[in-house]
């Protein structure tokens, strides 16, 4: 062998020696890697197959080299749009490209892969590979759609309380507006990254009735009810939120009811003025009522009075004589007259002498003519004479009737009492 030999044949087992150790690192470097390497060739068969590959799947290496890579992988509703996909890569892939797709483990489940996807040229063209390096996003993705659709939710809910028309209004610990909804604008402008008080209420310091300080630094949840220099009247309730930043903010959900209160202020006002009139009418009812009652009252003493006094004049005044003349008598017509004026008589009195209850009707006739006559100044030789009795029976009939009304024993004339205590229509009364 001459020495050209020599130097080719060395020349040849140092590359293979390089080749062996490229060959050897790339397999390491493929078996440490942390991420899905997968190589296939044209018609997609797997012809390499990670370690890591092998802890995700749940298949060795042993399984699926020589297998077809959408058969034992890819979902089989998926497979003809990866697999029309794939071969489009082939024709006309860059040298890099990025896809993702879902694959199906050995248990069944199922992951989402974003690969990075590069050709290995060959010698021979139709010997071309990809190279497809793999990382699961599952768990990122899963992620990403729920923060959407957290997203998605927590606008839906600042939709509809900007819908119902609630203010969001949230407020630093340095009095700076961090955020409003369009409610909060609406009302009030938009005061995004301004102070609080000087901005929304033109004052050079807190509002009076602030509760910032009381949200943020005890962390409490207060509710309260201020009324603005503008008249407008806000239920407000504020509670502590935190931050991303890792600071609290004042949360405050707003509700204008000041068109509530209007409303609530004149019922009240009406309601007032009703109970008013309610109570002025009642007074004036019931004074009237008390008028009525005194009129009635009145008129039917006034009615009893009269009956009485009529009734007693009759007792007193007419059936005496009616007794005189029927006693004088002996005309048998005369008597009949008697009997029907009697009888006529007594039908007008009986319902007065139903009512009274009179002391004097304690007087027999003949006295009640007595009383009378010695009220009128009659002595009792003048009564005798009258009523066709002796003087000594008209005195009996006197001291019978002083008895009868309470005078005995008493130092007063019964002239003088009948005339002082019941003159005529009040001797009535008293007789």
């Amino acid at each position: 062998m001459n020495q050209k030999d020599k130097t080719q044949k060395s020349t040849n087992i140092e590359t293979d020696a390089n080749k062996q150790t490229t060959g050897q690192f790339a397999a390491n470097l493929m078996d440490t890697a942390n991420t899905l390497i997968v190589i296939l060739d044209r018609k997609a068969t797997i012809t390499a197959f990670n370690r890591h590959a092998e802890q995700l799947t749940g298949y060795t290496k042993n399984e699926v080299i020589g297998k077809n890579w959408f058969e034992v992988f890819i979902p089989e509703r998926d497979r003809n749009s990866i697999n029309e996909v794939f071969h489009k890569a082939i024709r006309k892939m860059p040298e890099v490209s990025q896809f993702e797709n879902c694959i199906v483990l050995k248990n069944g489940e199922e992951r989402l892969i974003s690969w990075r996807n590069n050709t290995v040229h060959s010698n021979a063209a139709d010997k071309d590979s990809i190279l497809s390096i793999g990382t699961d996003v599952t768990g990122q993705k899963q992620t990403e759609q729920a923060l959407r659709k957290s997203e998605k939710q927590q606008q839906s809910y600042l939709s509809a309380i900007d819908g119902i028309g609630l203010g969001l209004f949230v407020v630093d610990d340095d009095f700076h507006i961090r955020d409003m909804n369009h409610t909060m604008i609406t009302w009030f402008g938009d005061q995004r990254g301004l102070i609080c008080y000087e901005s929304m209420a033109g004052l050079d310091q807190p509002c009076p009735y602030c509760k910032l300080k009381t949200v943020i630094q005890d962390r409490k949840t207060v509710k309260y009810t201020p009324q603005t220099s503008g008249e407008r009247i806000f239920d407000i309730v504020a509670t502590p939120i935190d931050n991303e930043d890792g600071g609290v903010s004042k949360l405050e959900i707003i509700r204008d009811i000041t068109e509530q209160e209007r409303i609530l202020h004149k019922s009240k006002e009406l309601s007032r003025t009703l109970e008013k009139r309610v109570q002025d009418r009642t007074q004036e009812l019931k004074k009237k009522n008390i008028a009525l009652r005194v009129l009635l009252d009145q008129q039917q003493e006034t009615r009893a009075e009269l009956e009485g006094n009529i009734a007693t004049r009759l007792k007193k005044l007419v059936y005496p004589y009616l007794d005189l003349l029927r006693e004088e008598t002996t005309n048998l017509e005369t008597i009949e007259y008697l009997a029907i004026i009697t009888a006529h008589l007594d039908g007008l009195t009986t319902s007065f002498a139903k009512k009274l209850s009179n002391p004097l009707w304690q007087l027999t006739p003949k006295e009640i003519l007595v009383a009378d006559l010695v009220q009128q100044g009659k002595h009792s030789k003048e009564i005798g004479s009258i009523l066709n009795i002796s003087p000594r029976t008209a005195e009996r009939h006197r001291n019978t009737i002083r008895k009868k009304i309470g005078l005995t024993k008493k130092k007063i004339s019964l002239h003088a009492y009948l005339n002082t205590t019941a003159p005529h229509a009040s001797t009535e009364k008293t007789l």
